[in-house]
């Protein structure tokens, strides 16, 4: 569990982390590649389960 006070940085990473992958994907105009890079950031830890 994230304290109160990593709240909204906390937020602010996953936000920009989604939103780049969205772009990549975009860019490349491949949507497997939003799905697996979503998969890597949950395996790495960095998105929750």
């Amino acid at each position: 569990m994230v304290s109160s006070e990593e709240n909204e940085p906390r937020a602010r990473a996953i936000f920009a982390a989604v939103a780049g992958a969205q772009l990549v994907a975009r860019s490349r105009s491949d949507i497997s590649l939003y799905d697996a890079l979503i998969d890597s950031y949950r395996t790495a830890g960095l998105l929750p389960a």
